[in-house]
């Protein structure tokens, strides 16, 4: 589990190329997140800032922090909910994407320890970046995802209004290969597809742990995972 921010930047060149480069925090009296690995990560266009949430490393996290990219130092948040107590659990291998002020999380799961069992979750969460406040969503949705963790999905942002969020596969003892949509106006989970049967060649097998991102309103594109 690493704590160091790599940032991949696009340098102007006869040939513009990208290029890695390190970020780190300009004090090293400064706070930092533990180390980790699965946690989500967003990027607040308006204030230049990353925001981290969970993830696992020693133990699972429900911790949020933010990266000021002007001036390379984390700020832990000391985070709200709109009833005090629904700050999201513990958890790691989220579905998670950004649009304006809004940082949203979904499912997840938690690996367990000594005081609470393994679980899974099909929740989603929305964290303000403006009132550092965590609203649960969808709490009366009659549809809901299974709950899984290791899905793919997001948010397509076009500055135009984001229409929904994504989840799609993933895993909580059973692989899933169908895909859902949290519609924001409505506040409440559609199922968008029901899923397909492994032996059929015009749709992607259940999977859990790929890729996957939103290129259009309505276009989801994944890649890889693990089948068994």
């Amino acid at each position: 589990m690493l704590r160091t921010l790599i940032l991949l930047v696009l340098v102007p060149a006869v040939f513009s190329q990208l290029k890695w480069r390190l970020i780190s925090a300009k004090s090293e009296s400064d706070q930092f997140p533990a180390p980790r690995r699965d946690s989500s990560i967003g990027f607040d266009q308006t204030r230049n800032q990353l925001v981290i949430f969970g993830g696992r490393g020693a133990e699972n996290f429900d911790d949020t922090w933010i990266f000021d990219l002007r001036n390379g130092s984390w700020t832990k948040v000391d985070a709200t909910t709109d009833d005090g107590v629904n700050i999201p659990e513990r958890r790691f291998s989220m579905v998670y994407g950004t649009e304006g002020d809004n940082f949203y999380v979904a499912t997840g799961e938690f690996s367990g320890d000594s005081d609470s069992p393994r679980r899974f979750f099909n929740d989603i969460f929305r964290y303000e970046f403006s009132s550092k406040t965590w609203t649960r969503l969808g709490k009366n949705s009659e549809v809901k995802p299974q709950e899984r963790y290791g899905s793919a999905g997001g948010i397509f942002n076009d500055g135009k209004g984001v229409n929904g969020f994504y989840i799609t596969h993933g895993f909580s003892g059973t692989r899933y290969s169908n895909t859902f949509k949290f519609d924001f106006v409505d506040d409440k989970w559609v199922e968008k597809f029901s899923g397909s049967n492994n032996y059929n060649p015009n749709y992607p097998h259940a999977r859990c742990l790929h890729s996957g991102t939103v290129t259009n309103p309505d276009e989801l594109v994944m890649y890889g995972g693990c089948l068994g």
